[in-house]
């Protein structure tokens, strides 16, 4: 009787070769940690030695370099990390060994002795750069000096004819709602238990004119002269009356009347 020594089969879920139970892989070599950019608390200008001193003390001891912090970093300081200090220059370890015992030591008090072991690598220029604002107290003001104004554009296409103007603040828009209008100025009033008051300044491209708008009443507080020159007629709407003639007179004569009916 013949005995089944082998057979032939397909293997369509394992590689070729006989399926076993594999073994466990060697760990891999651990990676390096990677260089890191600090900001650092420490002044390190040249006669500071206390700055410079604290420095080397804080990386010997491997402390955060934040302000107002004394906690230990989760690794430790490597060559290659590099630091930003106040007066805006950027410095790289470049022999952490000979730093931590020059700082050990307490040899790390000038600027020529933390050149040994740190090179300067960068520095962050502020003497041109400006933002447009001053600041005066606690407010910020756009200086118009460097600019000739504040811009809010809602235009997709704009020249710079179209906005040539040497006002503060110049707010353009041609983007219609619904109701043919073109929002400009929105402020509202919000007050806990009250209801919201607001004031809107808006274009109606129906009628050609600008519209404000208040669900409040408007108070100025100031003498108030209007002209009409050259202006168009507008329907429904009359002139506002200031002047002295028949019909204010009229009108504040009216206002002054009162009556009183007997009764029979």
């Amino acid at each position: 009787m013949s005995t089944l020594g082998s057979e032939k089969f397909s293997n369509n879920e394992y590689a070729p070769g006989i399926a076993v139970y594999g073994i466990n892989g060697k760990d891999g070599v651990s990676g390096k940690d990677g260089t890191s950019v600090f900001v650092s608390q420490y002044s390190i200008s040249d006669g500071d030695s206390s700055g410079i001193s604290s420095f080397g003390t804080a990386i010997l001891q491997n402390l955060n370099m934040s302000i107002n912090s004394s906690e230990k970093l989760s690794r430790s300081y490597i060559e290659g990390d590099c630091f930003l200090f106040s007066n805006a220059t950027i410095w790289k370890i470049v022999d952490l060994s000979g730093l931590k015992t020059a700082a050990a030591s307490n040899q790390l008090t000038s600027l020529d002795e933390f050149s040994k072991y740190m090179e300067q690598v960068g520095e962050i220029n502020t003497s041109s750069t400006t933002t447009g604002f001053n600041t005066e107290g606690n407010r910020l003001i756009l200086d118009t000096n460097l600019y000739k104004g504040l811009f809010i554009n809602n235009i997709t296409d704009i020249s710079e004819e179209d906005i040539d103007t040497t006002a503060p603040l110049v707010v353009a828009s041609n983007t219609t709602s619904n109701d043919d209008t073109i929002q400009l100025l929105n402020m509202k009033s919000i007050f806990t238990g009250s209801d919201e008051s607001e004031f809107n300044i808006y274009y109606d491209t129906n009628n050609d004119a600008f519209h404000i708008s208040s669900d409040k009443p408007i108070v100025i507080e100031s003498d108030v002269q209007f002209t009409s020159s050259g202006a168009e007629d507008f329907d429904e709407y009359s002139q506002v009356l200031t002047s002295d003639n028949s019909i204010t007179s009229f009108r504040g004569l009216c206002d002054n009347l009162s009556f009183s009916k007997e009764s029979v």
